[in-house]
C-alpha cells in the first residue's frame, strides 16, 4: 500500500490511539467457496461496523475512492482517514482486474476497499467463535495428536487455496505454489504457523509489487507480471 499524509500530524497522533483503542474485530461471519475450499471472511459491511464509532466518536471519517493507476489492467483503491482538524494519512491498493466486466470490477472494488479500510485503521479478522486466537499454543499444540495435526494442515491449505482464488489463481497454480511452500513440513504446528505467516507476507509483497521473479512465475506463469 503506497501511503501520503498532510503536512502536519499533530492533532491526528493525539487523537487516533484513542479511536484505535475502541476498534473491535471483524468477525468473519460470511462463507464462500465450494466443496473443500469453504472458507469464512468478514465483509466490508463487518470491517465498517468494527470501527466506525470508534473512528467517528473521535473526530474520523473514511473517504475511499478510485484512483488511476499506472498499470494496466489494474484498479487502485485510495483510502484517507481524515480528522476533524483537517489533518489526514491516506493510502492506496492495487488489484489487477482479472474479469473486466462489471461484477468483476464489483469484486475487485469491494475487496480493495475491505482490505485498505482494515489496514488503515487497524481492524483484525478473526473467526466467529474466537477460538483460534485464544488457545497458548505452547501448551495446547503439544497434545494435539497427529490427526489433528493433520486436520490443522487440511484447514491451513483450505484458507490459503481459497485466498489465493480470491487473487484470481487457478487450481493448478495453487497446487504448485503448496508443493514448493509446504513439501518440507512436518505437520507441526510451530512449522505450519511459520509457513502460515510467510504467506502473509507474501500476500502484503504482492500489494507492494516486491515479488521475486521466481514467484511472479507462480502468480503469473504466462508471463503478466504484477
Amino acid at each position: 500500500m503506497r501511503t501520503s499524509t498532510s503536512e502536519k500530524l499533530d492533532e491526528f497522533s493525539k487523537a487516533f490511539p484513542k479511536a484505535q483503542a475502541l476498534i473491535q474485530p471483524a468477525l468473519k461471519k460470511s462463507t464462500a467457496g465450494s466443496g473443500n475450499y469453504k472458507y469464512n471472511y468478514a465483509e466490508l459491511s463487518d470491517v465498517w461496523c468494527a470501527c466506525q464509532d470508534a473512528l467517528n466518536s473521535n473526530g474520523f471519517s473514511i473517504l475511499q475512492y478510485g484512483v488511476p493507476s499506472d498499470k494496466q489492467g489494474y484498479i487502485a483503491m485510495a483510502t484517507r482517514l481524515l480528522h476533524e482538524s483537517g489533518q489526514w494519512l491516506e493510502g492506496v491498493m492495487e488489484s489487477p482486474l482479472i474479469k473486466a466486466d462489471p461484477q468483476g470490477v464489483g469484486s475487485v472494488t469491494t475487496y480493495l476497499r475491505r482490505y485498505s479500510l482494515a489496514a488503515m485503521v487497524g481492524v483484525p479478522m478473526v473467526d466467529d467463535d474466537g477460538k483460534e486466537g485464544s488457545i497458548p499454543p505452547n501448551k495446547t499444540q503439544k497434545n494435539k495428536t497427529n490427526h489433528q495435526q493433520a486436520q490443522d494442515k487440511d484447514k491451513l491449505i483450505r484458507e490459503v487455496q481459497a485466498l489465493m482464488e480470491q487473487r484470481g489463481l487457478n487450481k493448478d497454480h495453487v497446487e504448485y505454489f503448496f508443493a514448493i511452500k509446504l513439501e518440507s513440513t512436518k505437520n507441526t504446528i510451530q512449522e505450519l504457523n511459520s509457513v502460515k505467516t510467510s504467506l502473509i507476507d507474501l500476500y502484503e509483497r504482492v500489494d507492494r509489487n516486491d515479488l521475486s521473479s521466481k514467484e511472479n512465475e507462480i502468480f503469473y506463469p504466462s508471463g503478466r507480471g504484477l
